[in-house]
């Protein structure tokens, strides 16, 4: 079982400041969480489990439910340091999103933000993919609001997304954006159409743009570094959209399917074994975090049958999922 994944602080640096506006004490709460108060800024790297406990706390301490939302609403393009600097660079909104995907990798090894295609437009996505902790509402919200920020940001409001959907239950006292929003969805993502993708960057930059990538690519520490982080990372939003197998993830790869094979063996994994990972993880975050029937997660994970994810879940925590759904939900 793969766990450990890393994250980068980024927008999570804006936490101290909103906490202490609403009159709590950050750093009692940084510290609780495992984090050195002293230096906590945009490029703090931690566990991902240290990074829940604090909003799990903070939303606590503050009493505010809408903690993640409103954290997510404060972002800045800065947030994302040199990502943040290309995606500004960028002419569409397509291509700045675009960005976003391909280089984030290096600020998170155990989540994703990815784009799917959807219809005529695409979903902008997000979710972890490491078992135990996955995810809260709290940070779901934060990546609602951070992507409908960002969105803002990018084309100075002109615009707009579509659908708001969220895999989670509703929580009580939280503002609602003033777009449509579906909680107990498969999935957290933002729909866009296929007008907003085309919208300008307002501040696109060419030349700028070609300088940023050659700065980026000299950078190995932005890229995944091992096979089995690149397959780990890049199946999540293929289980969603049912093309979990080793042939669609080698071909986004560039890859020949023997060839990501024999890469994984050297490595000591197996395309197989990551596959079950990924899939218990995302049951694991639908199970604790949303209503929706255990079928149709067997659906949204692409097993044949619930019965399968039954066995899978039952080989793996020792239990049913419904026993895990009423024994294991994240406070909400």
């Amino acid at each position: 079982m793969h766990q450990g994944g890393m994250q980068r602080a980024g927008l999570f640096s804006a936490l101290p400041g909103l906490l202490r506006e609403m009159g709590c004490d950050p750093d009692a709460l940084l510290a609780a969480a495992g984090f050195a108060v002293d230096g906590f800024g945009p490029e703090t790297l931690a566990p991902m489990g240290n990074f829940l406990r604090l909003m799990e706390g903070a939303a606590a301490a503050a009493n505010c439910p809408d903690l993640g939302l409103r954290i997510g609403l404060r972002y800045e393009l800065h947030h994302h340091g040199l990502i943040g600097a290309l995606m500004q660079t960028a002419p569409t909104l397509h291509r700045a999103l675009l960005d976003l995907v391909t280089w984030q990798p290096g600020y998170s090894s155990g989540a994703i933000v990815y784009l799917r295609p959807e219809g005529e437009g695409a979903l902008l996505g997000y979710g972890t993919y490491d078992r135990g902790p996955v995810s809260s509402s709290h940070l779901l919200h934060l990546a609602m609001g951070n992507g409908i920020r960002m969105i803002e940001l990018l084309t100075a409001g002109k615009a707009t997304p579509g659908d708001l959907n969220l895999a989670c239950r509703p929580m009580d006292g939280v503002a609602r954006p003033a777009l449509p929003l579906r909680y107990n969805q498969q999935q957290t993502c933002i729909v866009l159409d296929r007008e907003a993708l085309r919208t300008p960057v307002v501040t696109a930059d060419p030349e700028r743009r070609l300088r940023l990538l050659l700065q980026m690519e000299a950078m190995p520490g932005l890229r995944l570094g091992t096979t089995a982080a690149r397959v780990r990372h890049r199946l999540r939003p293929l289980i969603q959209s049912h093309q979990p197998g080793m042939a669609a993830v080698a071909a986004e790869m560039g890859l020949h399917p023997r060839t990501l094979r024999r890469r994984l063996a050297a490595e000591g994994e197996r395309f197989e074994d990551i596959l079950d990972d990924v899939r218990l993880s995302l049951a694991q975050e639908l199970l604790e975090l949303t209503d929706i029937p255990t079928s149709d997660i067997a659906d949204a994970l692409a097993y044949a049958a619930p019965g399968i994810l039954s066995d899978a879940f039952r080989r793996w925590s020792g239990c049913s999922p419904s026993a895990w759904r009423a024994a294991s939900r994240f406070p909400q």
